[in-house]
């Protein structure tokens, strides 16, 4: 199994943080009021670093607008703070999910931050050090800290590492047990229900999952009683595996109204929207092209503006910084403001 490294925490942002902790803490004591923290309605995928071979692509690609193409891949407390600050501006409903696997499918696919240094758009850092997503966690989670933006984890378990079917639920424990070296944690993403949300995802085809196998990782995610979860890896989409969506356990897929609407019926409350703006692409110019943007209707839909329902809460957005397959929030070379500004527009509508 993969060796999950501590990373070195910034201790002067972890500091910042849990001073603000405390002051929410002492602003929900003073007006004498448990849970009083504002309803996380959006949760939006972050991701602390990018994939170093795509500046190595042909493609019409563009980039982040604060830093150019380095801060693609580059990472450091000051483009930290600058992309939690943005965020913060999005609203106080709005959390962040933190894109994170293991360090060997971080090796094989690529994936990573060139901490502290400037990414050329090499496939190697040339400056710097270059940190898997484990590493860059604490990194992210304080200065989500000094931004009063609350973050949850995202765990991505593709199979660049080749470990699917049974192999894939000690995989998910592995890190689970990783995460809760960090707990409590005041400042986490967390339900009504006052419990820590944590995402899950990869492919049908690279889990490789049979029936027996997501049943034994629905018991286990059921077992976690302090987890709200958020599924995108078992699935469960058939009638008969309905039954795996209710307690901790909600459902987030991507597809079409038609899939929705029908796993609606079937898993009501415990089927969560997923907003994107456009189908997966590969450019600007492609991004924005007939028939790869969602109709209006339906990103009101998906967005729970109109029709909006209290239980759809938290709408997953992807993404804010997806630069390969061009899902981006964060304000872009290309883009500028537009897509954040737009995105800020839809939040502020919901109820």
């Amino acid at each position: 199994m993969t060796k999950y490294r501590k990373s070195e925490m910034n201790l002067n942002s972890l500091l910042r943080c849990w001073l603000f902790a405390l002051a929410l803490l002492a602003s929900a004591l003073s007006d004498a009021a448990v849970g009083a923290e504002p309803l996380i309605k959006d949760i939006i995928i972050y991701q602390p670093g990018g994939w170093s071979g795509l500046g190595q692509r042909k493609e019409e690609f563009e980039w982040p607008e604060y830093g150019g193409k380095s801060a693609y891949l580059s990472r450091s407390p000051d483009i930290l703070a600058h992309q939690m600050s943005l965020i913060a501006d999005l609203g106080p409903h709005v959390a962040i999910a933190v894109l994170l696997m293991t360090d060997t499918d971080s090796e094989k696919s690529g994936y990573g931050a060139c901490w502290n240094g400037e990414w050329s758009g090499q496939t190697t850092c040339d400056s710097g050090t270059f940190l898997r997503p484990f590493e860059m966690y604490d990194h992210v989670r304080a200065a989500a800290c000094a931004a009063g933006v609350r973050y949850a984890p995202e765990f991505s378990l593709m199979n660049y590492d080749g470990v699917r079917g049974p192999d894939v639920l000690p995989k998910l424990q592995q890190a689970i047990e990783w995460w809760r070296l960090r707990l409590p944690d005041a400042h986490a993403a967390k339900s009504p229900a006052d419990r820590y949300y944590v995402v899950v995802d990869s492919l049908p085809e690279q889990t490789n999952l049979s029936e027996e196998d997501k049943a034994n990782i629905i018991a286990y995610m059921r077992s976690q009683s302090d987890i709200d979860w958020i599924d995108m890896m078992v699935h469960a989409n058939t009638p008969p595996e309905n039954r795996f969506y209710r307690g901790n356990i909600y459902h987030s897929i991507w597809g079409g109204n038609a899939i929705r609407d029908w796993l609606n019926a079937q898993q009501g409350d415990h089927l969560l929207w997923t907003y994107y703006t456009n189908e997966t692409v590969r450019s600007y110019s492609e991004a924005h092209a007939k028939g790869k943007v969602m109709s209006l209707a339906t990103q009101l839909k998906w967005m729970n503006v109109e029709p909006s329902t209290p239980s759809k809460y938290p709408v997953l957005i992807h993404q804010w910084n997806e630069y390969g397959e061009y899902h981006i929030f964060e304000p872009s070379t290309k883009a500028g403001t537009a897509n954040y500004d737009y995105l800020k527009q839809l939040i502020s509508q919901q109820p």
